[in-house]
């Protein structure tokens, strides 16, 4: 579709809340419109990162996606074949026979078999910050990390995407450090095997960058706009058997 119509029909969509508020529920839409202005947000560089690095034939393979609530990670995953649990304090609205849900906090769930891959896309931030009711603590990062590396089988993956470059936190999310990144997993028994940085220009383009680059970034709500973050960190850690 040419870009100036496809312009003109979301600055239409944009005058009508309701329509809008539908069409994002109902397609998740890595983009939005607002108030002239295009916003691409960082599931455009994450969601792939996460696919080429898992089997396109996830037969025989278990995956958890963690924070699974406003993303079709898990429903995308259990289409490719894989056994998908996914957990979330909010409901899920997707249904396939290869994904069970948990409605349920990350430290009340139990799993006797062990993971193949653990996923965690944009929620780490959010975690510790009373974000979804819990009570502020920052101990509560570590937790995670210590409830994720037990619940991965030897050889498997977590693989983590978070808002990365200046340090910065306010009372709904966290930008990481790399030195805050390292840490997650320290003295856990996994190994740092992957990491990729993306950063966005002006709202709308994202492209790879190194960490030099990547460190000079700000995520705070007056750097990033309306919607989305300007920089991202990928990783993946793997168990050591």
């Amino acid at each position: 579709m040419n870009q100036n119509i496809l312009r003109r029909l979301f600055r239409i969509i944009n005058r009508f809340n309701p329509i809008k508020k539908s069409l994002q529920n109902k397609f998740n839409l890595p983009f939005k419109f607002v108030k002239n202005e295009w916003y691409v947000n960082e599931r455009i560089v994450e969601i792939p990162f996460v696919l080429n690095h898992l089997e396109l034939d996830g037969k025989g393979r278990r995956v958890l996606e963690f924070g699974c609530a406003r993303s079709y990670l898990a429903i995308q995953l259990a289409s490719l074949g894989y056994k998908v649990v996914a957990i979330d304090l909010e409901d899920y609205r997707y249904r396939h026979p290869n994904l069970k849900f948990h409605k349920i906090n990350i430290f009340d769930f139990n799993d006797d078999i062990g993971f193949d891959y653990i996923t965690a896309v944009s929620i780490i931030e959010h975690i510790g910050l009373g974000t979804y009711g819990d009570k502020p603590s920052f101990d509560d990062i570590f937790r995670i990390s210590t409830k994720l590396s037990e619940l991965v089988k030897p050889e498997g993956l977590i693989i983590i995407t978070v808002p990365f470059g200046k340090k910065f936190v306010n009372n709904f999310y966290r930008s990481f450090t790399h030195d805050e990144v390292r840490s997650l997993f320290k003295d856990k028994n996994l190994k740092l095997v992957e990491e990729q940085y993306f950063r966005r220009k002006q709202y709308k383009y994202w492209r790879k960058c190194d960490l030099e680059e990547a460190l000079s970034i700000s995520n705070t709500p007056e750097d990033r706009g309306l919607t989305g973050m300007n920089c991202v960190g990928c990783f993946i850690w793997k168990k050591i058997s």
